[in-house]
């Protein structure tokens, strides 16, 4: 059976809300930028306006060079605490972070190059120079949608975590956030934030 890839990719990016999903995940390429400390610090929101900056810019380019106009993808997240990558929410301030945006393969390091150069001469207030081209790749992985405000995610979290287990699997991996609301236009409790951890099969299921 032929798989529609515009079909499989839209399977990445949604997920209901009652119970978790599993897909497979391929290797993309990313604009990453990377810190620590709570979301709610001036540094982190700084680093989404740099991703975001240099994001915008490589459409352009784009778009002047190929006639190729994609769509920015939606923002993405990292999340781990400590050396053995876990993440607990309740160490908010000594959270490590690794912000995302997915990009199309024409984006090369020289294109990325290049708007990270132009971005920095419109905006020399942000940190572009942080921002970097880096592929990721998860494979399978489970997922959930959250909706309501960042503050509520662990209740939601909880619920993916019980499944993975109930499936025979263990998350392995940063914990992946992927946001398809903006805060900046929808009320907080309207917020819609996918919830995706890295999975393998539970240890004793290995052998």
């Amino acid at each position: 059976m032929k798989i529609d890839p515009k079909r499989q990719e839209a399977e990445l990016y949604r997920a209901p809300r009652d119970h978790a999903v599993t897909v497979d995940v391929p290797d993309e390429p990313f604009l990453s930028i990377d810190g620590h400390g709570s979301p709610y610090d001036p540094g982190f929101q700084g680093a989404i306006r740099a991703l975001y900056s240099v994001a915008f810019t490589i459409k352009a380019l784009l778009k002047k060079k190929t006639q190729e106009d994609h769509v920015v993808m939606p923002l993405e997240a990292l999340w781990w605490w400590g050396e053995d990558g876990k993440f607990d929410v309740k160490k908010e301030k000594e959270w490590r972070w690794r912000l995302m945006i997915r990009q199309p393969l024409t984006a090369t390091s020289d294109l990325v190059a290049q708007a990270i150069q132009t971005a920095k001469k419109k905006h020399p207030e942000l940190a572009v120079q942080l921002v970097e081209l880096r592929n990721y790749h998860e494979g399978a992985s489970m997922q959930i949608l959250h909706v309501g405000p960042y503050k509520e995610e662990a209740t939601t979290l909880h619920r993916l975590h019980e499944e993975i287990e109930k499936a025979g699997f263990e998350s392995w991996g940063p914990h992946h956030e992927i946001y398809l609301g903006d805060p900046r236009r929808a009320k907080p409790e309207k917020l819609r934030t996918l919830l995706r951890e890295p999975v393998r099969p539970l240890v004793g299921l290995r052998d």
